[in-house]
């Protein structure tokens, strides 16, 4: 074996070991997904436990309301699969919907522009196909930092700064968990969010009730996110607030709890080439704190009567930032 190596230093080393390697973009991260293997999980039981510790550590990046593409490869089926966790457009985003309202571009920021989450149910199809830990393995450290707390890094700090004014004045929801006793709060400084940590908890806990194996609490997860408690919340939401936009003009959103229950997720084979069992994780930059960084997105040009398509390729993906929905674990 041949290193590159050409500097005494480098941020980005090459890693060999004989045991297995993780890596994220955040070190605690990372940690609890090597926990998992030396537990006895696979590649994919580390993916989705560093996954959803991602969305407590970089809540600037990336959350439960976003999307997700994933590749993996299983040794022992011997092919490279594709899930794709990105979600579609609500039924009721039309082009005669945003027009109805007088725009001709959709706000990058709001309500208007969210889509249907991926991430969970991808998430929860990876553990159920692949992996091999039932689901508190894998959601427990997450809920633990969540609840518990954990040192914030600088950058998730200086975006919360960006948007802080407007979490003030608009989006109270937010400003309640990302402006702890209404400051910014620091690098480094010890974080939480109650929220999400018992809402997660809340779906383990269901999952559990019912007893059965693995497979059975995976899906009774699956059910409390798309159909339960968590769909109904985002509902209300979404139905009875208007919430400042880039528009300049306060609006409703237009996702539903019927959207959630909508078949999004496929697989495709388009090659197998590795020889080890791997998981690659890209979460998508969708998060309740970050301003887009296109304000607006254009409506294609079609007949006002035509929905917006529901393609990856489609310009109203959820490259949008959207105010906190109200915890649903209450």
């Amino acid at each position: 074996m041949k290193l590159i190596n050409p500097n005494p230093f480098t941020t980005r080393p090459e890693i060999v070991g004989t045991f297995g390697v993780v890596t994220s973009t955040h070190w605690i991260a990372t940690a609890v997904g090597m926990g998992i293997l030396e537990r006895g999980g696979n590649a994919f039981d580390a993916a989705v436990a560093t996954a959803f510790t991602l969305q407590v550590m970089e809540p600037h990046l990336c959350g439960p309301g976003g999307d997700v593409p994933l590749i993996l490869h299983d040794a022992k089926r011997g092919k490279t699969e594709v899930i794709c966790g990105q979600g579609s457009m609500p039924a009721k985003a039309t082009i005669a919907h945003y027009r109805g309202l007088g725009l001709d571009l959709i706000p990058g920021t709001g309500l208007l522009p969210a889509c249907v989450p991926g991430t969970f149910d991808a998430y929860m199809l990876i553990l159920r196909d692949y992996g091999t830990m039932r689901l508190a393995d894998v959601l427990t450290p997450a809920i633990g930092y969540w609840l518990n707390g954990f040192p914030l890094v600088e950058r998730a700090s200086a975006t919360i700064a960006t948007v802080a004014d407007q979490f003030r004045t608009h989006w109270p929801t937010s400003a309640a968990v990302f402006l702890p006793g209404g400051n910014v709060p620091k690098a480094a400084s010890m974080f939480r969010n109650i929220a999400i940590g018992n809402t997660y908890g809340r779906i383990l806990k269901e999952a559990e009730a019912g007893g059965g194996g693995r497979e059975a609490e995976i899906e009774r997860a699956r059910k409390s996110w798309s159909q339960g408690f968590v769909a109904e919340a985002i509902d209300r939401f979404y139905t009875d607030q208007e919430i400042m936009d880039v528009s300049g003009q306060r609006n409703k959103g237009l996702l539903r709890g019927d959207d959630r229950r909508a078949p999004w997720s496929c697989s495709n084979s388009p090659c197998s080439r590795a020889s080890i069992s791997r998981a690659w994780i890209r979460p998508a930059p969708t998060s309740s704190i970050s301003w887009s960084r296109q304000a607006s997105w254009p409506l294609p040009t079609a007949k006002p009567s035509t929905a917006i398509p529901n393609s990856s390729t489609c310009r109203c993906r959820p490259c949008c930032r959207t105010p906190t929905t109200p915890t649903a674990a209450s």
